[in-house]
Formats: structure tokens, C-alpha cells, sequence
């Protein structure tokens, strides 16, 4: 499927060409806590190949030879490759965390809410042109449900980036967002969370379990901003929470940075270590670094089913 965005004048400058680069991407998805790995794309269940041709594709590097259409490649000397039925079976929910935590932007071009639109944007982009049905959650429990239509894209783009998303005032955390999935039907589904994943780990832990028990396909997308990795401030500050107002401390920047750091590490190690043991993806996005590398890097090693960075960040 096609996608063209020139003339949609609402969509920052930069979306279009993210968009666009969907075409360069590849999406796997493969079912959680099964020793028999399912993909939403190119095969079914343990494998098997429908013989049933739904539709063709433009062929993307990654694909199988044997799926290219040689017929059609000698009438248009260009390579398209099959879609077959079951490709289109599992669905994407793409989960946005719309908390006031992600509204932090740093010294970075965009906010960490900025940033999970435009991830969410490519997950829906990349969903649509392989036929899957895909719908948006946002943490306030608004939903855009499942379509594959192309003009069903067009609402997710304007849910996304509509002042309306800026003003939502979500009473959730990720974990209040995580127990709103595991009461959805969600079985054979890949679930794509984005979020800063600030909450009490505990409780995180449990909301993963229960999610992995019920079969779905989940993806942590953790975003962050570099000063909260860095703590790069100096002399005498004030902290306020940014989810409440209210509750602000004062403190010296040299005397609280290097247990400040620790925490931080200690923090994002646990994230790892808990999805890891719930066999969930999980990746941690910089605002601070360009977005297609790191997109790019999350979806290949999906495609390579290697759930969490648990390595990564246990050696940090």
C-alpha cells in the first residue's frame, strides 16, 4: 500500500519523511511464551504458509525469494512479493502514554511525548502496509479502533499530532495503563507500549506477568531525555514532579547527581531484567539521538526475536 502525506498540512515537517522510510522497515511480530514463534507477517501459526494469496507488496530487503511473484516481475520488471491471509491476522495496538511526565523535552528538538507520536506513527505506517488491522490507545483510555484502511491512518495521524493529545490530563501511570490492556481482548495480538515507564517497579513486574499469561505479544518502548540519564545540571535547584505540581524539592545538583545516577541505572536494570523474565521487547529511545537508527535497531532485533536488551544494560 501507498502511503502520500505532501499535502496533509497539519503533520509537522519531519513526519512525512518518516513515513516515507516505512518502506525501508520491516515488522515482525511473534507470540509471547511460545516455544513455536508466530510472525504477524509472512506466516501463520508454527510456520505454515496459507496458500490463499490475499493481496502483493512491493518486495523490502528481508523478504524470501520464494515469496516474489516472477509472473508479475516479467510484465513490470519491478519485484513484488505475495501477501497471504493469515499475514493479516494478528492485530497492532499501539499504546501512547500521554502522562505529564512525557511532556519533559530537555535540550532536545522535541518533547518525549513528541517523540513516542512519531514512533507511533511508524508502528502504524509499518502495520498498515502489511495489512494488519491497527488501533491507538492513549493513556487516558482513549481508543481509535482497529482498521487497515488507509483512511483509517489518516485518523491515527490526526489523533496523534491534534492539539487535543497536547491538553489530555491522563489519571494513569504505565502501570494503570498496562492493567487497562490485560482486560481487553487482547490474545494474539502485539501490543506496543511507549512510555517513560515511570512507576513503582513492583507493581510493573505483576502487570507484565499478567499480560505474558494471556498470551500477548508485547513491546516496552521506553523514552527518555538524556538529562534524566545524565543529570547534567548544576548549582542549586528545584525539582518538581511533573505528573504533581504541588510536590517540589530543593536540592544542590553536586551533591545529589552521582546517587541520582545510580538510582537511574539501578532503575532501568530492573525494567530490563523484569521484561526479560516476562519475555517482553524492551528498548530504551533517546530524544537526544535521531529517531530512524533507533527504530530501525528495535524492529531488527525483533525480527531476530531477541526480547530485551538485558545484556546491554546489565554491562552499563
Amino acid at each position: 500500500m501507498n502511503l502520500y502525506f505532501q499535502s496533509i498540512n497539519f503533520l509537522p515537517s519531519d513526519v512525512p519523511e518518516l513515513i516515507s522510510a516505512t518502506r525501508r522497515l520491516e515488522l515482525m511480530m511473534r507470540g509471547a511464551g511460545s516455544s513455536s514463534y508466530r510472525y504477524g507477517i509472512n506466516r501463520c501459526r508454527y510456520g505454515l504458509l496459507s496458500q490463499d494469496i490475499a493481496d502483493k507488496r512491493h518486495y523490502v530487503s528481508g523478504d524470501e525469494p520464494r515469496h516474489i511473484d516472477w509472473r508479475l516481475f516479467a510484465r513490470t520488471d519491478r519485484y513484488f512479493v505475495n501477501v497471504y491471509q493469515n499475514e493479516s491476522t494478528r492485530n497492532i495496538l499501539v499504546s501512547l502514554d500521554t502522562s505529564q511526565s512525557m511532556r519533559y523535552k530537555g535540550s532536545s528538538n522535541f518533547s518525549k511525548l513528541d517523540y513516542a507520536r512519531r514512533i507511533a506513527t511508524i508502528l502504524a505506517a509499518l502495520a498498515i502496509r502489511r495489512n494488519s488491522k491497527v488501533a491507538l490507545l492513549t493513556s487516558n483510555n482513549t481508543l481509535i479502533p482497529y482498521s487497515s484502511s488507509k483512511g483509517h491512518f489518516f485518523k491515527i495521524l490526526m489523533h496523534l499530532f491534534s492539539h487535543s493529545i497536547e491538553q489530555e490530563q491522563s489519571s494513569y501511570d504505565i502501570v494503570d495503563f498496562l492493567g487497562i490492556l490485560t482486560t481487553k481482548n487482547l490474545k494474539s495480538h502485539s501490543v506496543f507500549v511507549i512510555s517513560d515507564c515511570f512507576s513503582k517497579q513492583s507493581d510493573f513486574k505483576k502487570a507484565l506477568r499478567q499480560l505474558a499469561a494471556i498470551n500477548v505479544d508485547v513491546a516496552i518502548c521506553q523514552i527518555l531525555a538524556e538529562e534524566e540519564l545524565t543529570f547534567p545540571f548544576e548549582g542549586q535547584l528545584l525539582l518538581q514532579d511533573m505528573e504533581n505540581a504541588d510536590l517540589c524539592i530543593g536540592a544542590n545538583a553536586s551533591e545529589v547527581k552521582n546517587k541520582y545516577i545510580l538510582n537511574v541505572r539501578s532503575f532501568l536494570k530492573t525494567l530490563a531484567e523484569q521484561c526479560h523474565q516476562s519475555k517482553t521487547e524492551y528498548m530504551i529511545f533517546k530524544t537526544s539521538l535521531p529517531l530512524l537508527p533507533q527504530i530501525s535497531k528495535f524492529l531488527f532485533e525483533r525480527k531476530n526475536f531477541k526480547r530485551s536488551r538485558l545484556q546491554e544494560y546489565l554491562s552499563d
